[in-house]
């Protein structure tokens, strides 16, 4: 490639620089004027979503689901998403059905609420009682025709339970949602997220911000998910014909050994991705995905962001691999299949590495199980995998949605020989919660009445876990490779007869059961009460949580502690 050999070197300098950076993208887009329609994010919460999703299964035969968030201006080509009747006085408008700033004219429109939570929760396990607290404010505005600016800004001071606050302590992350500052029992952090968007007539949608991405169709995302922090991203989405591409730049953080808590004291990572979605017929949907990781610094010393990954073009990595580059590779498909529009079928496969000589080996191991001579489960052969499917209106009652879903990862995928090559952010993998060598199974039953909303969930998982001094193929911050002579913070790991709950075989039970009563969909307010059981359990040691909470909030994020 002629750009082969050229560098740049790009940094975010803290905070105030990112600001900087983001609004000097904002001046440079201004420049150019189209007319098109306004690329606002969908912001329902997932629980309130799935009626809209049984909509467009039964409407929207060339539309995306797996690339998420979605955008306003696409949902209602095909649903409407604005069912609230308009009350009679103005405070009940105003509560009930709109937003509580609202101000438009010809070229410019501003779109307020406050974001708050206020939710208490007792544990039974352990008698403990302990309160989540938010605050902050939603911004939505509309620039020019075709150009979009949104902030959320969120402020929490919040406690945790018991089976989290080891976690949290350890990883000084907050679960999708910061770096938590301790502050006696309860935990202090900043949960910002804004974009800005732009649209070119019929094809194109500019995108720069600092948030998340979801790609799949299932509730978890072995390809990109929700579960690490937010990250400053620039996104192209291309729609032609039957086709969605997408391409993303990222700049993700390492927070291990941090000199302070700011922005620019953790270390730099990057990432490229391309995710290909293709409406095949009406029926199928397959969705190719590539990403690349590398870290900030070479062996030189100095690297910042490879100009050779600003290529758009899918694919061309494998090549790139032949040439000896070092970078933290994947590849996998997502794929979906509606049997009709109340039976959706999905799944997702992930290539992390893959030797095929060995893999074969994997089958034969399951058909002669007590041959002794195969050398199956290589520790290079890292892959993923998600099967699920999605019933809407299940026994033909209207609004009734059950999905359940089976996902797992052998040990060591997502991880790499250099650790800050990882498929992680912010001490969180970019994918699942648990990271790598686990099964699990998962289940959710939705209903929905009025304004009343009823959700189960049902999670049972095994993982392996580490002991001291190990490294069996869960936690994707552990630098993975083979060697006999052991290197500084390398442990070798086994070169065959991997498989997955290797370790500290480790079950765990997560159920949910949560009512909620929607007061303002246009902000997502909510009062909810629910009840949490989790269980972890291994040989060494067995943890369980029986809690209770109550509250009020406004949702705009999906949080990932069911794990």
């Amino acid at each position: 490639m002629i750009f082969r050999n050229a560098k740049i070197k790009v940094r975010y300098e803290g905070n105030s620089n990112l600001f900087k950076k983001f609004y000097f993208v904002l001046f440079l887009i201004i420049l150019f004027h189209a007319s098109f329609s306004q690329p606002f994010h969908n912001h329902s919460s997932p629980e309130y979503f799935f009626p809209v999703e049984s909509a467009f299964n039964k409407n929207g035969d060339n539309f995306h689901t797996a690339i998420r968030p979605y955008y306003q201006n696409q949902l209602t080509q095909y649903v409407s998403l604005d069912s609230n009747k308009n009350s009679c006085s103005i405070l009940s408008k105003k509560l009930f059905s709109e937003n509580l700033i609202n101000y438009k004219n010809r070229n410019f429109t501003l779109v307020a609420d406050p974001l708050f939570a206020i939710i208490s929760a007792y544990d039974f396990s352990n008698s403990t009682l302990f309160f989540e607290s938010d605050c902050g404010i939603a911004l939505r505005s509309r620039l020019a025709e075709n150009l979009v600016f949104s902030a959320d800004l969120l402020y929490n001071y919040s406690g945790l339970p018991s089976y989290l606050k080891s976690s949290v302590d350890s990883l000084h992350i907050i679960p999708g949602e910061g770096f938590a500052h301790k502050a006696g029992d309860y935990y202090e952090y900043h949960n910002p997220s804004f974009y800005l968007a732009y649209t070119l007539p019929k094809y194109f949608i500019f995108e720069a911000g600092f948030g998340k991405n979801f790609w799949g169709d299932g509730y978890r995302s072995l390809i990109l998910s929700e579960n690490a922090y937010n990250y400053p991203y620039l996104k192209i989405e291309t729609n032609i014909w039957k086709i969605k591409y997408i391409n993303l730049w990222v700049n993700f953080k390492d927070i291990r050994n941090a000199a302070s808590s700011g922005w620019r004291d953790f270390y730099n990572k990057y990432g490229t991705f391309h995710f290909l979605s293709w409406n095949l017929t009406k029926k199928i949907n397959i969705g190719f995905y590539e990403a690349i990781i590398w870290q900030d610094r070479d062996s030189t010393g100095v690297r910042g962001f490879d100009v050779n990954y600003a290529n758009p073009v899918i694919f061309f990595r494998p090549i790139e691999f032949s040439l000896g580059s070092p970078d933290n590779a994947l590849m996998g498909l997502n794929i979906k299949y509606k049997i009709n529009y109340r039976h959706i079928l999905y799944g997702q496969i992930v290539i992390d590495d893959m030797v095929t000589p060995d893999l074969k080996n994997d089958f034969k191991h399951l058909f002669k199980p007590g041959d002794t001579t195969i050398n199956y489960g290589s520790w290079m052969n890292k892959q993923a995998f998600q099967l699920g499917i999605k019933i809407f209106d299940v026994f033909e009652m209207k609004n009734l949605y059950f999905q359940t879903e089976l996902n797992a990862a052998r040990p060591y995928t997502y991880s790499h020989r250099m650790s800050h090559q990882n498929y992680g952010h912010f001490n969180q993998p970019l994918a699942h919660p648990l990271g790598a060598n686990f099964w699990e199974s998962y289940s959710l039953l939705r209903y929905n009445k009025n304004r009343w909303f009823f959700e189960l969930k049902f999670m049972y998982a095994i993982a392996g876990i580490d002991s001291a001094n190990s490294h069996f193929g869960q936690n994707i911050y552990q630098p993975t490779f083979y060697s006999p002579i052991p290197s500084t913070h390398n442990i070798p790991v086994n070169q065959y007869k991997n498989q997955i709950g290797q370790g500290i075989k480790t079950n765990i039970i997560f159920n949910e059961l949560k009512i909620s009563y929607l007061i303002n969909r246009k902000n997502n307010l909510r009062i909810e009460a629910g009840f949490i059981y989790r269980q972890q359990k291994n040989t060494l040691l067995t943890t369980q949580n029986n809690f209770v909470f109550l509250g009020i909030r406004t949702s705009l994020f999906n949080g990932y502690s069911d794990y």
